[in-house]
C-alpha cells in the first residue's frame, strides 16, 4: 500500500480526491472557481481553471468513477512506462482536453446561455 501512495498515480489519487471533497463538500465556491468554462477563458478569466478542472469534479459519482479507473489503470500504465512518463502524459491528456473544448465550436453552443 504505500508503494501505491508513493507513485505518482497514489499521489494523484488522494490529491484528486482530497481537492474534489473539499471543493464538493467544504467549500462549494471553489468548485465553482475552478469548474472550466470556456467562454470564461477566452475572456481572460479563470485562467486556472484550465488546470484545475482536472482535479475537480462535478458531484461524487463522478468523482467515484474516475478515481476507480485511476485506481485500476494507473499503477500498471505507470510500471510500464515509468513515473515521469506517467505524469506527462497524464498531464498532456489533462492539457488535450482542455485544448479541444476551448476551440471546439460545439462545446460554444451547448454551454451559452
Amino acid at each position: 500500500m504505500s508503494e501505491f501512495l508513493s507513485s505518482a498515480t497514489g499521489a494523484l489519487l488522494v490529491a484528486t480526491s482530497t481537492f474534489s471533497l473539499i471543493a464538493l463538500y467544504l467549500l462549494p465556491g471553489l468548485l465553482a472557481r475552478c469548474a472550466f468554462q470556456p467562454y470564461r477563458v477566452w475572456r481572460g478569466e479563470q485562467l486556472g481553471s484550465l488546470v484545475l478542472a482536472g482535479f475537480v469534479h462535478a458531484n461524487l459519482l463522478h468523482l467515484a468513477v474516475n478515481m476507480w479507473c485511476l485506481w485500476v489503470f494507473g499503477p500498471p500504465l505507470e510500471r510500464q512506462i515509468g513515473t515521469p512518463a506517467f505524469a506527462l502524459l497524464y498531464g498532456l491528456a489533462l492539457v488535450g482536453l482542455v485544448f479541444v473544448a476551448v476551440f471546439d465550436p460545439g462545446v460554444w453552443k451547448r454551454l451559452q446561455l
